[in-house]
Order: C-alpha cells, then sequence, then structure tokens
C-alpha cells in the first residue's frame, strides 16, 4: 500500500492555499488555487513538486474599483474535453468569461466575450457561463449575452463557434430586461443534451442535439436531478401527489412516470438505476429497472421504528457510488451511519464497515470525497482515533482501512475532492503544518497479482485445565512473489460464547503481522490459549487479515474453537464421560455418574453437590494417578484434605445417612480415638450392606458436625491401582 505526499506547499507557508474544483484533464491534473503573488488562478499538476504549477496568471489587475492589490480570475466550473480544459474565469477586462486552456500559458486564452461591454458602475460586463458539460466534443453550458437572458450555449472552443443554441423564454420583463430560461441540470444522454428550462410555463424537461431547430421541450413537468442510465434518462419529478421517479427516450409519449415515489440520490450502476426513497419502511434502498414491477426496495436496512408504529425510521443511504458493478453507500441500520454495500439484491446488500460503532452520526460529507479506483473505494471517514482521513475499501471489512494519518492523533486532515488522473489519486488536505495544500496517492487500478490467504480455515483443541496450548494458522501468498509484503492479524470472539484476553497467553487478545520475504509462500502465525478449570462450554474466536501490503487478501478471516475438556454437568442427575485425552469433570448438582474414560482424570466438586442423600457416583478412578479436587465456582482449586483416614474397612450401614454418622463418630474400632471426622478433613469407607454396596469417599467442608447439605459422599467403583489399607492414607493417593 502506498501512502498519501504533499505534492507541493503552493502557499509556501502554514496558510492554506485552498486547491478546489480539482479536474482531470489529459495527463494532468488541474485546479484552482490561491498562490498569494498572483492570486486565485488556475494551476495544473503532474504529481511532482517542479510539475506543479501556475498554468497562466489571467488577472494581472493590480486594482478593482476602490480596493488596490493582487487581483484574482477565480476559475470556475472547470470541464475538460480531451486535453482541452475549460472554465469560466474574470480577467478584470471582459468581465466572467468562457476560457480554455491546454496546459501552457500560450495556450490558456479568452475562448468567447459573450457579454461585451461594460455593466452598472462601469464594470466589465460578464456572460457568467456555468452548468458546462461535454456532450461528445462539444461543450454546452448557460450563459448571459445581456440580449437573450439566461440561455443555452455552446462552444467547438472557438470564438467563432460559441453560439447561442436557442433563446427558450423569449422577450423582456416589466423592467426591461431580457427574460431568462435558466438552463439547470445539463445532462448528456448519448448524443442528446437534456435539460430544464424555463420557456414560460415553469422549468420543463428539454433536450437539443445543438441547433436551434433541435432544441424542444420533451414534456411538461418540473424536472430534478437528470441522471443518464444508458440510454435512459432518470429524473424527479412533481406527481399529483408527491416527487415521483421518471425516465424518457427524448419524446413526448416515451417520457412516462416509473414510480409513484419520493426518490433522492439517483445513482447509475451499469444498466441499473440506484437511489433512495420513502417505502413502509422510512427511507431505504431502491433499484429500478425503468418499469414500475421492476422498481423495487432493496433492502430494509433499518428496522426500527420511532415513537410511534407508523413512524419508520428508514436508513436515510446517501453519498451512493458506484464501484465496477458495486454499490457503495452511507447509512444508518440503528448502530450510526456506517459504509455499506449492494450488488442489487437483499442478500448481497450488507454492511463493510462500521468505523464508528456505536456513533450516532458517522460523518461522509459528500458525493466527492467517495470515489472508486478500479474496484477499490476511496473515502473520508472519522473512526474517532485518526480524526477525519482518507480510507479504502475493497468491500470486505478486512480491506476497509485508514490509508494514512496524515494529521497526527486526532485532529482532521479533512480530505477532500478525491480525483483521479491516470494512477494518481489527488486531493487536498492538512498534515497540520503546511496548511490546506494539494496531496496525491499513487494508486493502482488493477487488482495486484499477489494474493494472500488464510488457508487454515478451523483449528479446535482442548484447553487444558492448566499451562497452554498453541494455536496455529497458515498464510499462503500466491501470484508474483518476487517482492516482499506483509499482512496484519488479529483475533477476536466470536459468537454467543465468544472467547475472550482472559482466555489467551498474558491476558491479551492476540494480534500482529505477517511479513513475507521476497520468494517466501508461506508463513504460519502462532499464538496460546491457556488452560483452566472453569465451567465453561465451548469458546470461538475469529482470526482476521488486514492492512495488507503489495498483496490483495483474498480469503480474510478463519475461526478457532477452544474446546472445553473440563465436563460441567448441570443442576439435574446426569450422566458425563469423558474422552481419551485426560479430562476435567464435575457433575454440578443432581446425582450423577462420572466416568473418565481414557487418560488421566481430574473429578472436580464443590462442597454441596455430591450430597449425603444422592452421592455422585464415579465409575473409573485410578488411585495414585487420578485425582479428586476440591473447586470454587469459579473452578478454581481450592484446599487439600488436612487428612485422609480409612474409618471403616467394612461397615454394614444400610444408608448413606447412616454411613455418614458413622464416619463423624469414629466407630471403626481400628483407628485409634474416638473423634468427630476433622474439618476439612476426608474419610474412605467401604459398605459390604447390599442396599448401598461400594467404596465411599466422605469429605468435611470445614465444620466439625455433619453437614448433610454440604458434606460431600462420593462413591468410586470399578476403581484401579491399589485400595488403600485400613489407617491414615496419604492425601495424594485419592487427591493427587
Amino acid at each position: 500500500m502506498a501512502f498519501p505526499r504533499l505534492v507541493k506547499n503552493i502557499d509556501g507557508q502554514e496558510g492554506d492555499s485552498f486547491p478546489s474544483s480539482l479536474t482531470a484533464a489529459g495527463n494532468n491534473l488541474f485546479f484552482a488555487v490561491d498562490s498569494g503573488g498572483v492570486g486565485r488562478e488556475i494551476w495544473k499538476s503532474d504529481g511532482t513538486e517542479a510539475g506543479t504549477i501556475l498554468v497562466a496568471d489571467i488577472n494581472k489587475a493590480t486594482y478593482y474599483g476602490d480596493y488596490y492589490g493582487t487581483q484574482s480570475s477565480n476559475p470556475k466550473h472547470l470541464t475538460a474535453i480531451g486535453d482541452t480544459l475549460f472554465f469560466s474565469a474574470d480577467d478584470g477586462f471582459n468581465g466572467e468569461e468562457l476560457w480554455k486552456t491546454d496546459g501552457t500559458s500560450a495556450g490558456t486564452v479568452l475562448v468567447a466575450d459573450i457579454s461585451p461591454g461594460f455593466g452598472n458602475y462601469g464594470y466589465p460586463s460578464s456572460s457568467n457561463p456555468k452548468h458546462l458539460t461535454a456532450v461528445g466534443d462539444t461543450l454546452f453550458f448557460s450563459a448571459d449575452d445581456g440580449f437573450s437572458g439566461e440561455e443555452l450555449w455552446k462552444t467547438d472552443g472557438t470564438s467563432a463557434g460559441t453560439l447561442l443554441v436557442a433563446d427558450v423564454f423569449t422577450g423582456f420583463d416589466t423592467g426591461g430586461y431580457p427574460k431568462d430560461s435558466e438552463p439547470r441540470y445539463l445532462t448528456a444522454v448519448g448524443d442528446t443534451l437534456f435539460f430544464a428550462a424555463n420557456g414560460g410555463s415553469g422549468h420543463e424537461l428539454w433536450k437539443s442535439d445543438g441547433t436551434e431547430a433541435g432544441t424542444v421541450r420533451v414534456a411538461d413537468a418540473d424536472p430534478r436531478y437528470l441522471t443518464a442510465v444508458g440510454d435512459t434518462l432518470y429524473f424527479i419529478a412533481d406527481t399529483n401527489t408527491l416527487e415521483g421517479l421518471w425516465k424518457s427516450d427524448g419524446t413526448p409519449e416515451g417520457t412516462i412516470l416509473v414510480k409513484d415515489i419520493f426518490p433522492r440520490n439517483l445513482t447509475a450502476v451499469g444498466d441499473t438505476l440506484f437511489f433512495a426513497a420513502n417505502g413502509d419502511g422510512g427511507q431505504e434502498l431502491w433499484r429500478s429497472d425503468g418499469t414500475s414491477e421492476g422498481t423495487f426496495q432493496v433492502a430494509d436496512i433499518n428496522k426500527n421504528v420511532g415513537q410511534f408504529d407508523f413512524d419508520a425510521r428508514g436508513s436515510n443511504p446517501r453519498h451512493l457510488t458506484a464501484v465496477g458493478d458495486i454499490l457503495f453507500f452511507a447509512a444508518d441500520n440503528g448502530d450510526g451511519e456506517a459504509l455499506w454495500k449492494s450488488d442489487g439484491s437483499k442478500a448481497g446488500t450488507v454492511l463493510v464497515a462500521n468505523i464508528k460503532p456505536g456513533i450516532d452520526d458517522e460523518y461522509y460529507p459528500s458525493n466527492n470525497y467517495l470515489t472508486g479506483v478500479g474496484n477499490t473505494l476511496f473515502f473520508v471517514a472519522d473512526d474517532y482515533k485518526s480524526g477525519e482521513e482518507l480510507w479504502q475499501s475493497d468491500g470486505t471489512p478486512a480491506g476497509t482501512v485508514l490509508i494514512s494519518d496524515i494529521n497526527r492523533g486526532n485532529a482532521d486532515s479533512n480530505p477532500g475532492e478525491l480525483t483521479l488522473v491516470d494512477d494518481t489519486l489527488f486531493f487536498y488536505a492538512t498534515d497540520g503544518k503546511s496548511g490546506e495544500e494539494l496531496w496525491a496517492l499513487e494508486v493502482d487500478p488493477e487488482p495486484s497479482t499477489t494474493s494472500l490467504a488464510l488457508t487454515t480455515s478451523s483449528v479446535s483443541k482442548t484447553e487444558g485445565e492448566s499451562g497452554f496450548k498453541r494455536f496455529k494458522f497458515t498464510v499462503d501468498r500466491a501470484g508474483d512473489l518476487s517482492s516482499s509484503s506483509e499482512v496484519a492479524w488479529t483475533v477476536s470472539g466470536m459468537g454467543k460464547n465468544a472467547a475472550s484476553a482472559d482466555d489467551f497467553a498474558k491476558g491479551i487478545l492476540p494480534s500482529g503481522t505477517v511479513l513475507f520475504g521476497s520468494g517466501q509462500g508461506t508463513r504460519t502465525i502462532t499464538f496460546r490459549v491457556k488452560g483452566d478449570r472453569l465451567e465453561e462450554l465451548n469458546e470461538k474466536f475469529k482470526i482476521t487479515l488486514s492492512n495488507s501490503k503489495n498483496a490483495t487478501i483474498t480469503t480474510a478471516s478463519a475461526k478457532g474453537i477452544i474446546k472445553n475438556d473440563d465436563h460441567i454437568g448441570t443442576a439435574r442427575s446426569e450422566t458425563i464421560i469423558g474422552g481419551r485425552p485426560a479430562d476435567f469433570i464435575n457433575g454440578l448438582g443432581g446425582k450423577d455418574i462420572l466416568t473418565g474414560g481414557g487418560g488421566i482424570d481430574r473429578f472436580a466438586f464443590r462442597y454441596g453437590q455430591s450430597r449425603i442423600k444422592n452421592p455422585d457416583h464415579i465409575t473409573d478412578f485410578f488411585f495414585e494417578k487420578e485425582a479428586i479436587s476440591l473447586v470454587n465456582r469459579k473452578g478454581k482449586l481450592l484446599h487439600v484434605p488436612r487428612t485422609l483416614n480409612h474409618a471403616a474397612y467394612n461397615s454394614t450401614a444400610e444408608t448413606f445417612k447412616d454411613l455418614a454418622d458413622a464416619v463423624f463418630a469414629d466407630t471403626n474400632p481400628l483407628i485409634k480415638g474416638n473423634q468427630p471426622l476433622a474439618p476439612k478433613s476426608a474419610a474412605l469407607v467401604y459398605s459390604s450392606n447390599p442396599a448401598i454396596e461400594g467404596t465411599y469417599l466422605l469429605i468435611n467442608d470445614g465444620k466439625a458436625s455433619l453437614n448433610v447439605k454440604k458434606d460431600l459422599l462420593i462413591n468410586i467403583t470399578g476403581y484401579n491401582g491399589i485400595m488403600p489399607s485400613v489407617g491414615n492414607v496419604p492425601v495424594d493417593k485419592i487427591f493427587g
């Protein structure tokens, strides 16, 4: 990825030169700028500092009326036809008239003094050319020659070829001034110019082929926002009830209402018209193929309603911009305005990136701040971290990135008027040091021949109860490997049971950068997941590639699953069976049957879970290898019992309560003394009574007397190893 650069500090100081009207003509960028010494004049740039120069000082006057000092020609309405740039300017002698330039001082000339002479107070009369529009090699515009009013004109670039096309509104008003048709919305559709003009009955739809006879009224309407889609003209006009969408083929009978809706922001993407319109869900994205049935809402992006059920909010799509065959736009789904895209289908209308998540009003100022280059969108946005800066998007969340923080910190560089000339994107911006000046960014309209992809789609591993497990993901690079590439990667939780920073080493979500040297095609991302004894479900995370350099990301994300090997039950009675690896098993409430299966397992209990009345049953305990653990609600290990006694080798108790009472009373004559089971101590007892036959472990919760709701009674059968003998037993034989 290239980075923006200051082309030239035209002001030369910390002030602003305020470049404006950035326009491509041939291989050069033309623009108006205030250079101080000569005023605001026409400049050009080839993208280099040396090639960014004043084209001509059109207004060399040093006074205007009572004002003495540097004067400006104030170039406006810059419009290119091939390598020639047309614009309006005031040279101080002829008023504001039509000019052209080929990029040289000698080739910068007045095309025609349409309104010659002097006007009020002795100032030069101006025709004020505007709405400059190219139709083939002909430039159409509106101008006032002082005799016909503001009407439609054309030029071939010569004085003789600069002509009034038609005086649409003839005559004079009561003050003796020529009546104006005020042509506006000049729009080329093929070889025909469409425009709105007032012929005496208000503004209506007209067309022209450049001749007076061929300049005719098409329809009695008040057209606005004329937009060409192929050979068809679309526009907004008033109907009986509200503003509707219309289309025209240039004939009265072919000028029809498409749909009686309230459209805005008409934008062509291929042969399809996209626009914003009010439906049942408020203002949303619509499309049209020119038929009523083919005009419909693409997607209901914001389904929220206001205070009343009928007060649908709508997503209010704006700044609609075509990039290839995809439409990008700004819309609000209820979480603040963000960048969206659409291929014209409901499923293909998706959120690209919420650059300011949770912020109410994301700022996309106007359409000249969104520009397509090849299949990439360049735009201006503020993420509340870097200020208002230049971004780019390939239509994916990972590929939507800040290009550069031109004005460091949260200050704004305020980029504007993004304009492509060959492979250079020009714009104005400020870095906080040189004021608002001309900047450039080298771009490649063609996709990179080098691609990056996460080829490991999913990794799933058990976490373990301690230590760390390594998760590995492979990134493959294909295509041209002759140069280096790099790409950033981040890990984030995903889904309802998302992994968090606590699940990873050092307690932070992993991130980093993958570097590819020349010739390298494969790299591996490795990070560690922390083991625990928490009672939890499987946790999911996503690894995402972004901010690639010298490569295009084709597969940006993969998923990981941290499998819980702590087998956790519920409050109900159930059977829990572990797998071949080492397991961590906790039945929680209820009378549970716990089977470790293969591996060296750990069986966990909280006080009050395996009660005297309904003890849990461990079916395959391995003495001296496997362990029973006492844990709190967070899965943290508690104390190991202080002592472990073999309280009775053969008890005849026929109920669990009798068995527990006997242990606490220490009725076994083989153990010296006659004291209750000590607090935080344990005892093993075997009962031969058929009613409860089996080996049992009784664990005191910390109080001297028996607590049938807290103390633990655990049935252990199917055990392996050597059964502890009568008397005191080392605690690590059972508790590890």
